[in-house]
């Protein structure tokens, strides 16, 4: 009967039967099946338990129960919270390690051990609060840490973070002595340790963990490729990246076993590596990308989602291969193409982004771009549901990542900014606020979300963000003004007022700021075309700052700084020519971007800086001439373009595009890049060879267009309708065709207006062709009608009337 004392032979021989019933063998499997079913087991716990109670069990006895419940781990009985008390009462009967053998027991048996019994804090008393500890063998001293730190793991909340302390303060006497007796410790013990120093947010000094990289480095080859993987884990998670441990992984054969790991193992150690300097063993990595691919079919979606957080990690911008991205999309499809949580949301969409972001080709490319937007599709599906699960930190990085994958319009950015907002904007960290302003700006969105997002981070925490985060924050503020100002002229003043509060934070931490950030910085507000006393002094500021730091700037930040002087009267002309200087050494080595920033700088007529004899504009030519390869043909031509227009000759560009032309490349070019290269020849270097190819390149494309010819010039802006007139009149097509100008006079009709003020907005950009009347025997009956444009003409060097009058009847 429950609570009755048996005598001293019925407990012995419920001890034997509770030995006999729980033996590990296979044989004795079947046997515990049926007595837990006839519930003969429960009968023997019964009288164990009444013992127990009644502390009547010897020391063998009660040691001897503590193991044998193991194989019943998953029965739950009275006896397991009675055996605790029982033990730490007979505490003294038994040795230290006796005593952690049962303590771990009792972890792996789930009592409340840390909570109600008292058995873990005395036998933490009992290892001396540590002292004790380094005198046990490795093993015991392992199982010791474990012990607390499982115990703390799972103990109620309310108990876990005394737990926690007292976890810490037995690894603090483990670890004291650990280098000393490092090597008596088994290979198997080591990632143990680690997972204990993890879990209890142990501080361990700096000398235990060399010993333990060290150990396992030397020793590598007697760790089980998941002991080795963990105890790189362990290393990470304390903040200790190893790269000699990491080398070693990193041998051939060794790294052969470890990539043969189970898929949990393989996600674990691609973790590992992502943890590591993006240069550090770059063979081993590609090889953990490789067969993670390979593998990707076997992953649960909440594997391949960390996977891929961590491989974004290998290299510096996040570049990831794109079959991993479309192998990974491809698994999330075949997994049913839902996200089950909100933060595996965030952390697919954070990791797919920064891949795309470092090589947006992705995006595009047939072997991973459909699979990716169906991923950022499912993802933005979901969103609306698992808005109130998302941290705070999960709103911002699935809004930053919709917003740097360009997957999504404003749509889920601005509910997910919207939800920021919702829950007090002043309660997300500067971070998570920029980045989310960032997202809302980028993508146009919630400008209301924006407005609160921006205004709590001007006037109220610009104290508390990084130098970063305020050079992201300038950097919104321009995107806003042209992405959010254009139905919403408050945000056009809002914008204003936080660049001109901004303007006074960022002169007044100057110091703060990298090169690179003041460049960007001048840039941004330049671009925003914002102006004041503020900017004007924060300019001066900064004009000082980059000559006293010039030895810090890289080629593109000197583009940016030049793209600042060209559209801010602030600069002085003295520091315009400095920074054009400073370009002219740097144009070989620049990217097609920057590049063409210099070349907007240095050839914006509104500025009249420079004229055609300054040394940055033959720089210019010769370093499109030499690279004319590499560049796109849209790129030359635009860039021939400017040049024209600012009434420079490019002699050496003249001289590289004659030669791929007269090799018959002209004929492989579009209409928009003929037109313009055969504009901007005919205008700065008249005579060129080039011209007539390219207009015959220019009427053969209009001609065997699959559009109709009319359709393809509405396409072009004013200006670039004017050119492919001039130039087409110039060389003589128009008056050797009728259809042609019946094409310009229906792509002037489908432009309406917008071709009417573009005309009249730009009449420097305007060449003339001759008057001519068109008849309805020389037009296509499709493009009957009638109307007269009469227009005075600017440039009357260029013209061959004083008016042009279209007819057509």
């Amino acid at each position: 009967m429950l609570g009755t004392r048996p005598d001293a032979a019925v407990t012995a021989a419920a001890v034997e039967s509770l030995h006999a019933l729980t033996r590990r063998e296979a044989s004795a499997r079947a046997a515990r099946a049926e007595a837990l079913a006839n519930g003969e087991i429960r009968q023997v716990l019964n009288t164990v338990a009444d013992a127990a109670a009644a502390r009547s069990l010897a020391p063998e006895q009660l040691k001897a129960v503590v193991h044998d419940l193991l194989p019943l781990a998953s029965f739950r009985h009275r006896l397991y919270s009675v055996l605790p008390a029982v033990a730490a009462d007979a505490a003294d009967a038994f040795t230290l390690p006796e005593r952690i053998k049962m303590g771990w027991v009792f972890v792996k048996l789930g009592t409340d051990a840390s909570t109600d019994s008292g058995y873990l804090t005395s036998l933490a008393t009992a290892a001396g609060h540590g002292a004790a500890a380094a005198e046990l063998e490795p093993k015991d001293s392992t199982l010791l840490a474990w012990c607390m730190t499982k115990a703390a793991v799972d103990a109620p909340a309310a108990f876990r973070a005394e737990a926690e302390a007292r976890a810490r303060t037995v690894l603090d006497g483990v670890l004291s002595s650990l280098p000393q007796v490092l090597d008596a410790y088994p290979p198997r013990s080591v990632p143990v340790l680690l997972w204990s120093m993890v879990n209890a947010r142990a501080s361990p000094r700096q000398e235990a963990l060399n010993a333990l990289a060290a150990y396992a480095a030397s020793r590598a080859d007697a760790f089980t490729p998941r002991d080795l993987i963990m105890t790189m884990w362990g290393l990470c998670k304390v903040g200790h990246v190893d790269e000699r441990l990491l080398e070693r992984m990193a041998d051939p054969e060794l790294a052969r076993s470890l990539l043969s790991s189970s898929a949990e193992d393989l996600v674990f150690l691609v973790w590992c590596l992502g943890q590591s300097a993006p240069g550090s063993v770059p063979a081993f990595k590609a090889q953990a990308l490789s067969v993670l691919q390979s593998r990707m079919r076997s992953l649960a979606m909440r594997q391949v989602t960390r996977a891929l957080c961590a491989a974004g990690h290998f290299e510096p911008d996040g570049a990831l291969p794109a079959g991993l991205i479309a192998s990974a999309c491809a698994r999330f499809t075949a997994l049913g193409g839902e996200v089950s949580s909100a933060q595996e949301a965030a952390n697919l969409a954070w990791a797919l982004a920064r891949g795309v972001a470092a090589k947006p080709s992705i995006a595009r490319s047939r072997e991973a771009g459909p699979a990716l937007r169906a991923v950022f599709a499912a993802i933005g599906g979901a969103v609306p549901e698992l808005l109130p699960y998302f941290t705070l930190q999960g709103l911002a990085n699935t809004a930053w990542a919709f917003a740097k994958a360009g997957m999504d319009t404003s749509r889920t950015v601005s509910l997910l900014g919207g939800e920021l907002v919702a829950r007090g904007s002043e309660g997300a960290s500067p971070s998570e606020a920029v980045m989310t302003a960032w997202a809302l700006a980028t993508t146009g969105g919630d400008a209301e979300a924006y407005m609160t997002l921006v205004d709590d981070l001007v006037r109220g925490r610009a104290d508390a963000c990084s130098a970063q985060e305020l050079s992201i924050l300038i950097s919104t503020l321009r995107r806003a003004r042209s992405a959010l100002a254009r139905e919403t002229p408050e945000v056009h003043r809002f914008v204003a007022e936080a660049l001109d509060e901004l303007a006074v934070v960022m002169r007044a931490r100057l110091s703060e700021f990298d090169a690179r950030s003041l460049c960007t910085n001048a840039f941004a507000y330049a671009k925003a075309n914002h102006t004041s006393v503020n900017q004007f002094l924060l300019f001066s500021a900064i004009q000082n700052e980059i000559a006293a730091r010039a030895d810090e700037l890289s080629g593109p930040d000197w583009a940016n700084i030049a793209v600042a002087c060209s559209r801010a009267s602030t600069f002085s002309l003295a520091f315009f020519e400095t920074v054009m200087g400073a370009l002219v050494p740097q144009l070989p080595r620049l990217g097609p971007h920057p590049l063409k920033q210099v070349l907007s700088a240095a050839t914006q007529v509104e500025s009249g800086a420079f004229d055609a004899r300054h040394p940055i504009y033959a720089a210019l030519d010769e370093t499109i001439a030499a690279r004319l390869d590499e560049l796109a043909p849209g790129w030359v031509a635009a860039a021939c373009v400017s040049l024209a227009r600012a009434g420079v000759a490019f002699p050496a560009t003249r001289r590289a595009v004659e030669q791929r032309v007269a090799s018959g490349s002209a004929s492989a070019v579009s209409f928009p890049v003929a037109m313009g290269l055969a504009w901007a020849l005919h205008t700065a270097h008249p005579a060129s060879a080039a011209v007539n190819p390219l207009v015959e390149a220019m009427t053969d494309a209009l001609v065997s267009s699959e559009r109709p010819g009319a359709e393809l010039l509405a396409q072009l802006s004013t200006s670039n309708m004017v050119r492919a007139l001039l130039v087409l009149d110039s060389a003589g097509a128009l008056s050797a065709s009728p259809h042609l100008v019946a094409m310009f006079i229906d792509a002037i009709r489908m432009q309406g207006e917008s071709f009417y003020s573009g005309f009249l907005s730009r009449s420097s950009l305007l060449a003339s062709i001759r008057s001519r009347p068109c008849s309805s025997g020389t037009v296509p009956d499709s493009n009957r009608a009638r109307f007269v444009v009469t227009w005075p003409w600017p440039w009357p060097a260029l013209c061959l009337g004083k008016h042009l009058t279209l007819s057509l009847r």
